[in-house]
């Protein structure tokens, strides 16, 4: 059997988003023994130092002000979830430095660090996911891809 290889280029929103949602489907056809996730190789290439949060939310490039541009409850990177973001604010209050008040309001924005966190959590948890259940995980902080050739039915990343 050859083992199938798949490379996720950039490690932020769209990429940790992307690795969640595929270690969360191999995972429920795993357990339907529907597939055997063990010949399966995953790569994640990312330009910059910590997975998840990707630039527009990394603690290193944001100011405590710089607040999330869309309502919190819209923007979960769960299948079928999208308050799963807001749903792991809540459970994760220590990530706010002003406490949730009583009466929230429909749309809310949090700081950019906040959604930089849930990510970083959500990334974690994929490659956790994943490892357990016997997939290679290969992760390159500090890579950037610059390069896609095809040759013979495969695909060369430089």
């Amino acid at each position: 059997m050859t083992p199938s290889s798949f490379t996720i280029i950039g490690g932020g929103l769209t990429g940790t988003a992307m690795l969640y949602q595929f270690s969360q489907m191999l995972r429920a056809k795993a357990l339907k023994n529907v597939l055997n996730p063990k010949g399966i190789y995953i790569q994640v290439i990312e330009r910059q130092t910590v997975f998840g949060p990707g630039f527009p939310h990394n603690q290193s490039c944001m100011m405590p002000f710089h607040l999330i541009n869309m309502c919190a409850s819209d923007m979960g990177i769960v299948s079928g979830d999208p308050h799963d973001f807001e749903t792991w604010v809540r459970n994760h209050p220590d990530r706010l430095s002003d406490p949730l008040p009583e009466d929230t309001p429909v749309c809310r924005h949090y700081p950019r660090t906040v959604m930089g966190a849930y990510l970083s959590a959500r990334f974690q948890d994929a490659v956790r996911t994943a490892r357990a259940m016997g997939i290679t995980m290969d992760l390159y902080p500090n890579h950037e891809a610059t390069d896609l050739v095809e040759t013979k039915g495969e695909v060369e990343i430089t």
